[in-house]
């Protein structure tokens, strides 16, 4: 059982890293995600604000109300796992605006995207206070219900982002583990998951900038890989200049281009992110 739980823990430490955020369908949800990934949570909670006063539907302020919150906790210094309690309660309170709303719509789209983003959000805090076999069951609830939606729409590209994190992350557990993800339903591709990840850069209205951060600073590419993605960095650098972890990987990836194709660093970019409401 031990062995078990250590496997379902290291994927979900490596799938549950960030907090994938899409659902909406104006531009206020991009915009809120944007600020979080510029690091101003005042601007965040501004536009939140300014949302809600627009008349956002209940389970969408929900949403990002706690997600803002765990921006926040991200944030703290502290080290504690108590500072996710309250994002936590936040997150399960967006769970249930959602329920309440399939409850009479069972095919609302928004309702269906608004919760599976909540259950993604709550297992990786689950996973961050060792609460294992819940951060499965919400990781996994979460993963299949955007695999379903995807195949419903495949147009729906903010899907990609948790699809994505999901193929890479169980793609690159260690082989001797490999095996229990296939046990546990939890295996995954990592080229695969790139690929996702990069559709969702280019055509998602609400997730591009986070697909772009996962890439950033969740994939580990070989130092010939490295080359293709400092375009990309460039453009979340100058896009979101207060957030220093896209200049850091700026220069972590001109370092590892340069040590396998320098030739290469100055390759003209591939990489623009979609427009919100695309």
């Amino acid at each position: 059982m031990r062995l078990h739980l250590a496997a379902i823990a290291i994927a979900f430490s490596l799938l549950l890293t960030g907090t994938p955020l899409f659902a909406g369908d104006d531009g206020s949800a991009r915009r809120i995600v944007d600020a979080l990934l510029d690091w101003d949570l005042d601007l965040a909670r501004q536009r939140l604000s300014a949302w809600e006063r627009a008349g956002a539907e209940d389970h969408l302020i929900h949403l990002y109300r706690a997600a803002v919150e765990v921006a926040r906790a991200d944030y703290a210094p502290e080290r504690e796992t108590e500072k996710y309690d309250a994002p936590l309660a936040l997150l399960q309170r967006a769970i249930a605006a959602s329920d309440a709303v399939l409850e009479k719509e069972p095919d609302n789209f928004s309702a269906r995207g608004a919760k599976a983003t909540a259950q993604a959000i709550a297992g990786r805090l689950l996973m961050e206070q060792g609460r294992w076999l819940r951060a499965y069951r919400m990781g996994k609830s979460s993963r299949n219900a955007i695999r379903q939606m995807l195949l419903e729409r495949p147009d729906f590209a903010d899907g990609y982002l948790i699809t994505g994190l999901f193929e890479y992350f169980t793609g690159t557990i260690p082989g001797v583990l490999r095996w229990l993800t296939v046990l546990v339903d939890f295996s995954g591709d990592r080229r695969l998951g790139i690929d996702y990840l990069e559709r969702c850069v280019a055509t998602a209205p609400v997730a591009a900038p986070q697909a772009a951060d996962a890439l950033l600073l969740e994939v580990d590419f070989s130092d010939g890989e490295a080359c293709r993605y400092i375009p990309l960095a460039r453009l979340m650098t100058g896009g979101y200049p207060r957030n220093p972890r896209y200049h850091a990987a700026l220069r972590r990836l001109i370092g590892q281009c340069d040590r396998a194709a320098p030739e290469k660093r100055l390759a003209p970019g591939r990489f623009t992110l979609a427009a919100p409401g695309r």
